[in-house]
């Protein structure tokens, strides 16, 4: 797969035969998931010539599976896996800084660790729901 802005142009050299499609994004996409994620933290898209991920071709694949299927599962479909493949593309392909999370509350660590400890030591033993 090869990642690359619209107006630029690209040229790749093929060695074998292959097969290939040409995945064109909105920025309309790109611009609602950045806002909505990364309000004041830009991102840029950048162009990679070869990339091998296997969650990029799933969400690419799911596009050609519906192209095929004359787009049966309509817009909200769509509009769903551009905004999942927007987000992927950014996250991972872009100059941004990754996001850091601000995670409050949840469980204790001394909870946790109690926690795992019971676990581990029954997963062999059998129990009964009463």
């Amino acid at each position: 797969m090869c990642i690359c802005q619209f107006n630029q142009s690209r040229s790749i050299q093929m060695r074998n035969a292959a097969q290939y499609a040409i995945v064109l994004l909105r920025n309309e996409a790109l611009e609602q998931v950045r806002h909505e994620t990364r309000p004041n933290m830009g991102g840029v898209l950048q162009a990679h010539d070869i990339v091998q991920d296997p969650t990029l071709r799933g969400l690419i694949e799911a596009l050609l599976h519906e192209k095929h299927d004359s787009f049966l599962s309509g817009s909200l479909f769509l509009d769903s896996v551009a905004t999942a493949l927007a987000s992927y593309l950014l996250r991972r392909y872009s100059d941004a800084l990754p996001v850091e999370r601000d995670f409050t509350g949840g469980i204790a660590p001394s909870a946790l660790r109690r926690g795992l400890e019971f676990i581990e030591a029954n997963l062999g033993k059998r129990h009964s729901a009463e």
